[in-house]
Protein backbone atom coordinates (compact mmCIF):
# COMPACT_ATOMS: atom_id res chain seq x y z
CA UNK A 1 0.00 0.00 0.00
CA UNK A 2 1.39 3.62 -0.79
CA UNK A 3 -0.21 7.49 -0.84
CA UNK A 4 0.21 8.84 -4.10
CA UNK A 5 -0.82 12.36 -4.58
CA UNK A 6 -0.44 14.21 -8.10
CA UNK A 7 -1.76 17.54 -10.34
CA UNK A 8 -1.73 18.76 -13.26
CA UNK A 9 -1.80 22.17 -12.27
CA UNK A 10 1.67 23.19 -14.23
CA UNK A 11 0.42 21.97 -17.57
CA UNK A 12 3.77 20.27 -18.23
CA UNK A 13 4.06 16.54 -19.43
CA UNK A 14 5.80 14.23 -16.55
CA UNK A 15 6.75 10.91 -16.17
CA UNK A 16 7.69 10.24 -12.54
CA UNK A 17 8.35 7.04 -10.70
CA UNK A 18 6.66 7.23 -6.93
CA UNK A 19 6.92 3.94 -5.96
CA UNK A 20 8.14 0.26 -6.35
CA UNK A 21 7.12 -2.49 -4.93
CA UNK A 22 8.63 -6.46 -5.17
CA UNK A 23 6.90 -9.77 -5.85
CA UNK A 24 9.12 -12.52 -5.98
CA UNK A 25 12.35 -10.95 -6.73
CA UNK A 26 10.59 -8.52 -9.37
CA UNK A 27 10.49 -5.10 -9.01
CA UNK A 28 7.53 -2.85 -10.41
CA UNK A 29 7.30 0.49 -10.84
CA UNK A 30 4.37 3.10 -10.11
CA UNK A 31 4.71 5.67 -11.82
CA UNK A 32 2.23 9.10 -12.35
CA UNK A 33 2.34 10.28 -16.02
CA UNK A 34 0.81 13.66 -17.29
CA UNK A 35 0.26 14.29 -20.33
CA UNK A 36 -1.34 17.32 -21.07
CA UNK A 37 -4.79 17.95 -19.12
CA UNK A 38 -4.57 14.08 -18.56
CA UNK A 39 -3.17 11.86 -15.63
CA UNK A 40 -3.06 8.49 -15.55
CA UNK A 41 -1.25 5.74 -12.76
CA UNK A 42 1.03 3.28 -14.15
CA UNK A 43 2.28 0.27 -12.97
CA UNK A 44 5.17 -1.09 -14.99
CA UNK A 45 6.66 -4.78 -14.42
CA UNK A 46 10.90 -5.27 -14.23
CA UNK A 47 11.18 -4.79 -18.34
CA UNK A 48 9.47 -1.21 -17.78
CA UNK A 49 6.14 -2.09 -19.64
CA UNK A 50 2.62 -0.76 -18.73
CA UNK A 51 0.86 -3.69 -17.18
CA UNK A 52 -1.52 -1.64 -15.80
CA UNK A 53 -3.01 1.84 -16.29
CA UNK A 54 -6.00 3.82 -14.72
CA UNK A 55 -7.18 7.60 -15.89
CA UNK A 56 -7.02 10.08 -12.88
CA UNK A 57 -9.30 12.01 -14.73
CA UNK A 58 -11.86 9.25 -15.44
CA UNK A 59 -11.87 8.13 -11.83
CA UNK A 60 -12.56 12.03 -10.63
CA UNK A 61 -14.58 12.61 -13.14
CA UNK A 62 -16.66 9.86 -11.59
CA UNK A 63 -16.59 11.12 -8.29
CA UNK A 64 -17.52 14.77 -8.96
CA UNK A 65 -20.67 13.54 -10.88
CA UNK A 66 -21.40 10.94 -7.54
CA UNK A 67 -21.05 14.19 -5.99
CA UNK A 68 -23.62 16.10 -7.96
CA UNK A 69 -25.75 13.58 -7.37
CA UNK A 70 -25.78 13.10 -3.73
CA UNK A 71 -25.19 17.00 -3.70
CA UNK A 72 -22.65 15.91 -1.27
CA UNK A 73 -19.30 17.52 -0.88
CA UNK A 74 -17.96 14.18 1.25
CA UNK A 75 -19.06 10.75 -0.01
CA UNK A 76 -18.95 7.65 1.14
CA UNK A 77 -15.86 5.37 0.69
CA UNK A 78 -16.94 3.08 -1.81
CA UNK A 79 -17.80 5.68 -3.99
CA UNK A 80 -14.24 6.94 -3.80
CA UNK A 81 -12.73 3.33 -4.27
CA UNK A 82 -12.06 1.67 -7.66
CA UNK A 83 -10.62 -1.36 -8.49
CA UNK A 84 -8.54 -1.78 -11.99
CA UNK A 85 -7.25 -4.56 -13.67
CA UNK A 86 -4.72 -4.99 -16.06
CA UNK A 87 -2.54 -7.99 -17.48
CA UNK A 88 -1.42 -10.09 -14.56
CA UNK A 89 -2.12 -7.30 -12.10
CA UNK A 90 -4.95 -5.47 -10.49
CA UNK A 91 -4.56 -2.13 -8.21
CA UNK A 92 -7.46 -0.38 -5.51
CA UNK A 93 -7.35 2.69 -5.78
CA UNK A 94 -8.92 4.90 -2.39
CA UNK A 95 -9.36 8.37 -3.43
CA UNK A 96 -8.20 10.70 -0.23
CA UNK A 97 -9.00 13.63 -1.67
CA UNK A 98 -10.23 14.71 -5.16
CA UNK A 99 -10.74 17.79 -7.07
CA UNK A 100 -12.16 18.78 -10.32
CA UNK A 101 -11.46 22.79 -10.74
CA UNK A 102 -13.16 24.21 -14.40
CA UNK A 103 -12.22 27.79 -15.65
CA UNK A 104 -13.21 29.18 -19.28
CA UNK A 105 -9.65 27.65 -20.74
CA UNK A 106 -8.29 25.48 -18.44
CA UNK A 107 -9.36 22.43 -16.20
CA UNK A 108 -6.45 21.14 -13.57
CA UNK A 109 -7.67 17.83 -11.51
CA UNK A 110 -5.77 17.07 -7.71
CA UNK A 111 -5.56 14.16 -6.17
CA UNK A 112 -4.38 12.15 -2.89
CA UNK A 113 -4.79 8.36 -2.83
CA UNK A 114 -4.03 5.28 -1.59
CA UNK A 115 -3.19 2.32 -3.84
CA UNK A 116 -3.05 -1.32 -2.93
CA UNK A 117 -1.38 -3.41 -5.39
CA UNK A 118 -1.57 -7.27 -6.37
CA UNK A 119 0.52 -8.67 -8.54
CA UNK A 120 -0.55 -12.29 -10.53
Amino acid sequence: MMTVTVNNYEKKDRDDVVATVTDHGKAYDIATVIEGDQISIHLRDDMGSTILTASVNELVDSISKNASANQKEQLAPELMTFDVTGTGASMRIIFQNASKNESTSNISYDAGMLLLIKIG
